[in-house]
């Protein structure tokens, strides 16, 4: 089974039909190792991929009612699970040929991993076919250090009723994303409980799981959707959001150790921010994406064997996957095995960009990775493009037609991102991984694992689709777009009829085009008119307004019904959920400035916080700033309590739509400064010591900085520093004064306190020094426009070090 592997590329080989991959010089993306990212720019022009069209047996499929379908490439095993009693199912070769078959009740899964014969099945694509709902988990589900996100009966990574499968003593992960949620998770095996317990919103369960000679298989059930990481390794799954599918703006997610991390920003001009989610006020990293579809990849450091969780929000929609991406070159490997993603988020779409990686090690023989497109309808075309890692150059890999059962095979041995578009819904497959024929490696075979989508008909029934979920600011309303189908075997006209969770919110339906809905039938009920028999369907558009002044986290559910007007028994329903978004940001003013003496030696300055959001919320406080300072509330006597036990001071309550707080933040000289060491600045005047005290407020409920306010104490005379011109574009010469001969560094941060660039650093005489600076970031590139803190370190040879600052305004290059 190992050696099939290599066969099947050869045979590949043979028949490729070569495409015009090569790169041109363009900009390079950031890399964790220059040396192997310039070997593979290097060699990348000569390694050329092939591909290949296959067909699927579908002949055991007629009739093609009652039956769901997924198409697989697998590398060793696949684990299938059904929901539904009675359910038969089958996997089968390329060929049609039943490698496994057997009726399965709910809860009750098969792991398969041998023809009939007892041979290990070879690696290829294969099929599996149910007369009721299953999912199947596909890979090299045993052995393999990746990890995969559950999903639920209807595909979806985010829900109540989960069977998956895990590893034997890796953890598996349960993230919530409401309050309140109450969670069991059983062995299926022996149907013990392995856990039961409550979690709140944006918060997460670590499940050990016990050591055992078998796959460990679970079932999850919770009273609230939440999501499900098994295995919690470091690679190879995407991340659902909080809307329950795989694109969106807000993520949760953890690994163990260290592991990769990709974005996929679906838009131009994206804002990305990782937050810590043990620690909010840990903000990991923020940049924005300039190009759709290219990716952003970094590592997340955390220790081995604990969890690091973060938090991931964007401004615009993005899929996040964890495919090793970041480095892998002539002395590294990768394995990983990974479904597409489509700009919807299910699986089964019309566009992808999936990440693609070479794999390599030390004494082993290049392994390509592998890309498949599944088709499951008539006349379907798929284009292929591949995107260069090193120069986002795009270049066509493959255009055509598959039909129902066909799928197109790709294999490349360079690394890039492969952009699948297509003309009606296709399932996407990545892959790669490497065999015990490798001596360096034994007998170890891996390679990763993930569920694949189901394409499915449904039972004599009315459908009502899809169930989603929406966010927006009060005095917004949102557009959905719902489907009704009737997949009885009789003309049927669909009622519509409606109930909402939240009074005084604007609900409407219409159909696709913003009419009314008639009542075709003169029932004194609303419908979609008649629809045929086996599969008719229509399009509704429904509008959702909030009304002004709504709480944020306010949610409404509006639910849609359609009813068989020849059986009420037939009736189905679609659950519109609108989420209320904080609107606008708490903030904490005014900027202030004090001079301080020996006379005086502390400055007392009044601060305000101004909550402008729509929700209450609790401000909390931190600072940072080198001089002593205490932090009183608006009395000013007693300095501020943490009202929330969660270790920050904080102002208390700040009612929403316009409360205020005031609190007094009191810095003082330290005694180390010395009155008599200033020296004259002529461009200033006299400095011999300043402090930058930065105060930030945040929110409790979601512990994302919002404001800060910068407060200058300057001690006279004292060191000084500043700049000219300012505002400045491309350039701008830095001035300051030491008092005494010493080391000098001068740095530049951001208004969040994160350093941009290092401008200066050097031993220094007395006396008024002059740099000219280019005005770079610490990576080379041009500074972004913005407000920024310019941080002069002194180190004298003899006394203390000390600091001093000034604030800089970018223009940007023009």
């Amino acid at each position: 089974m190992k050696t099939c592997y290599m066969m099947v590329g050869m045979m590949l080989l043979a028949a490729t039909v070569r495409g015009n991959d090569r790169p041109s010089n363009q900009r390079i993306p950031e890399s964790s190792n220059p040396s192997i990212e310039e070997e593979h720019q290097a060699s990348e022009a000569s390694l050329e991929g092939t591909h290949f069209v296959g067909k699927l047996d579908l002949t055991s499929l007629v009739p093609q009612r009652d039956t769901f379908i997924s198409f697989m490439y697998i590398y060793e095993d696949v684990v299938i699970f059904s929901y539904a009693d009675d359910n038969y199912c089958r996997l089968l070769t390329e060929d049609g040929q039943t490698v496994w078959e057997d009726t399965l009740q709910k809860d009750g899964f098969a792991y398969v991993n041998q023809w009939p014969t007892g041979e290990a099945i070879d690696l290829g694509v294969y099929q599996v076919i149910a007369d009721k709902k299953f999912t199947a988990l596909s890979g090299n589900v045993v052995y393999n250090s990746s990890n995969w996100h559950a999903v639920d009966r209807d595909g979806r990574p985010i829900g109540t009723y989960f069977l998956t499968a895990t590893h034997t003593d890796r953890p598996a992960v349960i993230f919530s994303y409401q309050d309140n949620i109450h969670v069991l998770v059983r062995n299926l095996r022996n149907t013990s409980i392995l856990w039961e317990g409550d979690l709140d919103s944006v918060r997460y369960y670590l499940l050990e799981i016990p050591s055992d000679d078998t796959l460990p298989v679970i079932s999850i059930k919770a009273s609230k959707p939440v999501s499900v990481m098994a295995s919690c390794g470091v690679m190879d799954t995407y991340i659902p959001t909080f809307s329950g599918s795989y694109t969106g703006q807000d993520f949760i997610m953890g690994g163990c150790g260290t592991h990769v991390i990709n974005i996929i920003p679906w838009e131009d001009n994206t804002t990305v921010t990782v937050v810590n989610l043990d620690d909010p006020a840990d903000t990991i990293w923020t940049k924005t994406l300039e190009d759709r579809g290219i990716l952003e990849t970094r590592f997340l450091a955390g220790s081995k064997g604990t969890l690091l969780a973060v938090y991931v929000h964007a401004d615009k929609d993005i899929s996040i996957c964890q495919v090793p991406y970041l480095s892998n070159g002539e002395t590294s490997f990768a394995e990983y095995l990974i479904r597409g993603i489509d700009r919807d988020g299910l699986g089964l779409g019309t566009e992808f960009y999936v990440p693609m990686v070479r794999s390599k090690a030390p004494t082993m023989s290049e392994w390509f990775s592998k890309l498949h497109v599944f088709s499951n309808n008539e006349n379907t075309h798929v284009r292929v493009k591949r995107i260069s890692k090193y120069t986002g150059e795009e270049t066509q890999v493959w255009a055509g037609y598959l039909d129902r059962g066909e799928y197109f095979e790709y294999s490349t041995p360079s690394n890039g991102i492969i952009h699948v578009t297509s003309t009606n819904k296709v399932a996407v497959q990545a892959c790669c991984g490497f065999d015990d024929t490798n001596p360096f490696y034994g007998d170890f075979y891996s390679v990763g694992a993930d569920f694949m989508p189901v394409w499915g008909d449904f039972d004599d029934s009315i459908i009502v689709r899809p169930d989603t979920i929406g966010e927006g600011l009060p005095r917004d309303t949102l557009t959905y777009e719902l489907e009704v189908l009737n997949f009885t075997y009789d003309d049927d006209v669909i009622d519509i009829i409606t109930t909402t969770a939240q009074p005084g919110w604007f609900h409407e339906v219409t159909d696709s085009l913003g009419n009314p809905l008639a009542d075709t039938d003169a029932d004194e009920m609303p419908d979609v008119g008649l629809l045929p028999a086996t599969v008719g369907q229509t399009r509704l558009r429904v509008r959702v307004g909030i009304p002004e002044g709504t709480t944020a986290g306010t949610e409404d559910t509006f639910t849609i019904y359609g009813i068989s007007s020849n059986s009420f028994n037939l009736y189905d329903s679609a659950l519109v959920r609108t989420r209320v978004l904080k609107q606008g940001l708490i903030f904490v003013n005014p900027d202030q400035t004090q001079d301080v003496s020996p006379d005086a030696p502390s400055a007392l300055y009044l601060l305000e916080v101004l909550n402008e959001s729509n929700s209450d919320e609790i401000g909390e406080i931190t600072w940072d700033g080198d001089w002593p300072l205490r932090v009183f509330d608006s009395g000013g006597e007693d300095e501020l309590a943490d009202c929330n036990y969660n270790d920050v001071p904080d102002v208390g309550k700040v009612e929403a739509f316009g409360g205020i707080c005031s609190l007094y933040v009191e810095v003082e000289v330290p005694e180390d400064i010395d009155p008599a060491s200033g020296q004259l600045d002529t461009l200033r005047g006299p400095r011999t010591a300043a402090d930058t005290t930065m105060v930030w407020v945040h929110a409790a409920s979601d512990g994302i900085v919002s404001d800060s306010a910068t407060l200058v104490t300057s001690f006279i005379p004292g060191l000084s520093v500043h700049n000219f011109p300012n505002p400045f574009d491309t350039e701008t010469r830095i001035v300051w004064s030491q008092p005494d001969e010493g080391e000098v560094t001068i740095r530049l941060a951001d208004r969040s306190g994160r350093q941009v660039a290092t401008i200066y650093q050097a031993a220094c005489d007395a006396g008024l020094h002059t740099y000219l600076w280019q005005a770079r970031s610490a990576s080379g590139s041009a500074l972004a426009p913005g407000v920024y803190v310019l941080i002069l370190n002194y180190n004298p040879q003899e006394g203390p070090a000390r600091r001093t600052t000034a604030k800089l305004l970018c223009t940007g290059r023009q």
